[in-house]
């Protein structure tokens, strides 16, 4: 398992081998008190901007109660997926791990209990991750 720790923000890395069936990424984090949110983008290459494909943009709006999922492929964003439950909190850690199942990536809330967040289709595969807002992150 590879670990990086206190990444500048925002932190863009390879996952060691990608990502595929039954691999895990797990991302530890603050939501700093003058944020009004943060994203995890999982995606095909290394760019911002402009971005490489995007396989899920996981973004907890803290002022709209709401989780943010979408994809971005060939320039154009996908359908957006909003609600389900948002339980971070300005100044709380938390701890989250995307699970990469056959179809679909899972969204565990750890601090919770194992707190299940959602389920995202999966658009497409991925070697890169793009953190903006958290600070440790384990793959």
């Amino acid at each position: 398992m590879a670990t990086v720790m206190n990444p500048g923000i925002p932190y863009v890395g390879g996952i060691p081998g990608g990502m595929r069936d039954g691999r895990q990424i797990v991302i530890n984090g603050t939501v700093p008190h003058h944020e009004h949110s943060f994203s995890i983008n999982l995606q095909t290459g290394p760019n911002i901007n402009p971005r490489s494909n995007t396989a899920l943009h996981f973004n907890p709006r803290l002022n709209d109660n709401c989780v943010v999922r979408n994809s971005y492929q060939h320039h154009s964003w996908g359908g957006e997926e909003r609600g389900g439950y948002q339980p971070f909190q300005r100044g709380m850690p938390f701890e989250i791990t995307i699970l990469c199942q056959h179809h679909h990536y899972k969204v565990v809330n750890n601090v919770n209990l194992g707190e299940h967040l959602n389920n995202f289709s999966a658009q497409t595969s991925y070697a890169n991750t793009e953190l903006n807002g958290s600070r440790c992150c384990r793959y």
